[in-house]
């Protein structure tokens, strides 16, 4: 069921991480805004439309938690999904500045489901993997 063209914007510094992500979410009919540099994801959510965003945890330069972190202080509505492969590695401190934490590993139907249910729901967290 395609969405009505909702932005999201992703954000991970592989290149085969964002390509699969945008194939899918474009699949479904969200447009994708995306990016292998942390450092521009901020001025993105600044200056565009962004109805939620995706950022993997493990970035060099600037990692998911603190560009998250950034992206509340700006834009506190904006769901947030984190994901990582090592889940188990990412502070809980930041797991709770997000909506969702997703594995990898659990494969980009995992991620669409939880890009529908934020998107459905608005704001709020929902369950995550651990």
């Amino acid at each position: 069921m395609p969405d009505d063209g909702k932005t999201i914007l992703c954000v991970d510094d592989s290149p085969a991480s964002l390509g699969a992500w945008i194939e899918l979410l474009d699949r479904f009919g969200y447009r994708t805004i995306a990016t292998t540099n942390p450092l521009l994801a901020l001025p993105i959510v600044t200056c565009v439309s962004v109805h939620l965003a995706i950022l993997d945890y493990f970035m060099p330069g600037l990692d998911g938690g603190t560009l998250a972190a950034n992206i509340r202080e700006r834009t506190a509505h904006l769901p947030i999904v984190l994901t990582s492969n090592r889940v188990a590695d990412v502070p809980t401190g930041v797991k709770q500045t997000v909506d969702a934490v997703i594995a990898k590993q659990d494969g980009l139907a995992a991620l669409l489901r939880v890009v529908q249910s934020l998107l459905m729901l608005g704001t709020g967290s929902i369950p995550t993997s651990e």
